[in-house]
């Protein structure tokens, strides 16, 4: 639990933690509606459906090598009761996200050796990087291109 916008300070919850590191990259949305969904339904909020990727049954390593095809880059991932980041870096794939384990803070560690990625039944995976409009109008900063996510309060670019 927690939601401290001052890292190194306090605590912070998964899904504050996704919806804060978003909204200071520029993304425009209510962070707080964002936090506060369930992970799939925040990824299925930011990500184009066709960006999306589901993984069930146990499945890390089939996601591992989904995530090696797809290349560098930074990736949103749900997972059963918890969500955070992957982050592929040449042949490395992080995961970083607030653990709600020990130490219980704000981590980066190896995607094959996290426990929480072991234990989690059900991955989900949103790509930010190959969304071209996402991309495209997250960095231009276009209002003009922001549609606002009926009931969510998120505005998702188009």
């Amino acid at each position: 639990n927690g939601t401290t916008q001052t890292p190194g300070e306090g605590h912070i919850a998964c899904g504050y933690f996704v919806s804060t590191v978003l909204r200071d990259a520029g993304l425009n949305c209510d962070y707080v509606k964002l936090a506060q969904m369930g992970s799939e339904q925040m990824i299925k909020t930011v990500c184009n459906e066709h960006s999306i990727f589901r993984f069930p049954n146990f499945q890390l390593y089939p996601m591992l090598d989904k995530l090696r095809h797809l290349g560098n880059g930074v990736y949103l991932i749900g997972l059963d009761t918890h969500t955070g980041f992957i982050w592929v870096d040449q042949d490395q794939i992080w995961f970083v996200h607030s653990s709600g384990r020990f130490p219980f803070r704000v981590k980066k560690e190896r995607a094959s050796e996290s426990v929480t990625l072991w234990k989690s039944k059900y991955k989900v995976i949103g790509c930010l990087k190959n969304d071209r409009k996402i991309a495209t109008n997250w960095v231009i900063g276009s209002v003009e291109h922001i549609k606002q996510i009926p009931g969510s309060g998120v505005k998702k670019r188009f």
